[in-house]
């Protein structure tokens, strides 16, 4: 219930609000809870679901009719895997219902083109992407991540190609690091 916090607190009068499009993550990265969620619900069906389009702008519209609203974060732990028809049919519905500039979370070894120019299309503003750790060892051995630091060039070279402001989060201090890998995550997200 929105109307709990909306209406006896100041962020009722803040023009940002948050909206989740799905729940869960397929991905085992070794920081995170989804690891467990998934062994909770294991044979309790999809551990990663979405709402449908039309759930997720009506729920943006009503906050909007109640609510000061100018910027739309959306905190799903990955808002677009692909180019799907969900997303496709998000960003005709979200243009022409909503057109407010919004957040994402994504992840960088999903990142194309077409993604870019549809996020953009619908008015994505930002976006987050974890990278986490700048030593491909760190990132890919310790914390699962599972993305080469090609796929993370490319996702922030599209991003900086379709005007999409960029934040990436990055880990410092992992067990058995070195200044050196901070400094090496520090400098890959530049």
């Amino acid at each position: 219930d929105r109307d709990l916090f909306l209406q006896n607190t100041e962020l009722g009068d803040f023009p940002i609000k948050t909206f989740m499009a799905s729940r869960g993550c397929p991905y085992p990265c070794t920081y995170c809870f989804n690891h467990a969620y998934r062994l909770l619900y294991q044979g309790k069906g999809k551990t990663v679901r979405k709402h449908s389009v039309d759930y997720v702008i009506d729920e943006i519209l009503t906050v909007k009719g109640k609510y000061p609203l100018e910027f739309v974060k959306f905190y799903d732990d990955i808002f677009v895997h692909k180019v799907d028809e969900w997303f496709e049919e998000f960003v005709r519905q979200y243009k022409k219902r909503v057109s407010l500039p919004f957040h994402c979370l994504i992840r960088a070894n999903l990142a194309t083109e077409d993604m870019f120019k549809l996020l953009k299309e619908a008015g994505c503003y930002s976006i987050s992407m974890s990278i986490e750790a700048g030593d491909p060892h760190f990132r890919n051995e310790l914390l699962k991540r599972n993305m080469s630091d090609e796929d993370i060039t490319r996702a922030f070279d599209l991003s900086y190609r379709y005007g999409i402001k960029t934040f990436s989060n990055g880990i410092l201090g992992l067990p058995f690091s070195k200044i050196e890998h901070d400094i090496k995550t520090i400098d890959l997200t530049l």
